[in-house]
This record gives structure tokens, sequence and C-alpha cells, in this order.
């Protein structure tokens, strides 16, 4: 299974979905959009991280980009 299935997996692997929300959607959101939703949650809150136009580009970034992400995770662990 690739990286890209193992997160599109979401709620069957949650484990991998949340490295996803941290290191991806995190991004794609916006961390000034990122902070005001987790503000909004701390206080009870549940509206949405980022909305599902944003997650999709997201997992479309990371899909197409599967192995530039690899590369770059083996780079900054040292295994390349």
């Amino acid at each position: 299974m690739t990286s890209f299935e193992c997160y599109n997996m979401r709620v069957a692997n949650p484990k991998a979905y949340f490295v996803f929300y941290d290191n991806f959607l995190k991004i794609a959101a916006g961390q000034t959009c990122w902070k005001e939703n987790m503000e909004d949650g701390a206080e009870g809150n549940l509206e949405a991280f980022a909305t599902p136009a944003v997650e999709a580009f997201a997992l479309l970034c990371l899909e197409n980009n599967e192995q530039d992400w690899l590369h770059e995770a083996k780079v900054l662990r040292g295994e390349e």
C-alpha cells in the first residue's frame, strides 16, 4: 500500500490520517486558518478545520508528489 492509499483510507487508518492532518492538511489550509479553527474547536465549536476542497487539494498534492515527499523524508533521516 502506498502512502497516498494509506492516507486516503481516512477513518479506517486513523493514525495515518492524523499524520496527514498534521503534516499536509495544515499547510494546505494555511497556518492562520488552521490556528483560528483550533481556537474555535477548543471552545466547543466542532467546525471543520478545512473545507472538503482544501482536503481534496492536499490529497491531490500528496498523490502527485508522493515520490518526492518520500525522497525528502529519506534525506532528512539520512537514509540517502
